[in-house]
């Protein structure tokens, strides 16, 4: 297995303010099941991801085991030749619950999703939480694809 790790730091509300920018490519072996772009994660009951789930793209989080958010696209990602920019920014001290999780792929806001469940207001996701780590392209084996120029501003919201 082949992944990037690094051990998150403390921040004051980059579990809440995060803005992540990355570019992933499918390689031909496309398997349902989830393959783990991105993330953070303490232990499989509290985590953040964002992965390929039977070929959509989920952006989930848990904490003790209850899934606190999860945006899954109804569009699919299996062309082996397509590079994809995702840019997932979170806010989740807005009032607005759809406010608090965007997603915006290769520069368009995604607004349908097949699952869409908002976090609560205030809720701390696990990307840039002290001590807990941080993974680039990690899965059950070798990850399907390749991701590239991975960007993580913490405390941050910006929009696409």
């Amino acid at each position: 297995m082949s992944y990037l790790t690094r051990t998150g730091v403390s921040s004051s509300n980059g579990g809440q303010h995060n803005t992540v920018s990355l570019w992933f490519k499918r390689n031909n072996n496309l398997e349902n099941g989830a393959d783990y772009i991105f993330g953070a994660e303490v232990d499989g009951s509290n985590y953040t991801w964002l992965r390929t789930e039977n070929q959509k793209l989920e952006y989930i989080s848990a904490t003790g085991g209850t899934v606190k958010f999860k945006l899954l696209t109804t569009a699919v990602f299996r062309d082996p030749s397509a590079w994809y920019h995702v840019v997932l920014r979170s806010s989740t001290t807005s009032g607005t619950s759809s406010n608090r999780l965007r997603m915006y792929i290769n520069g368009s806001q995604v607004t349908e999703f097949d699952t869409a469940t908002y976090p609560d207001q205030n809720y701390f996701s696990y990307l840039c939480d002290n001590n807990t780590n941080m993974y680039v392209g990690r899965s059950s084996g070798p990850f399907a694809g390749l991701v590239a120029d991975v960007n993580l501003l913490d405390g941050e919201d910006q929009a696409a």
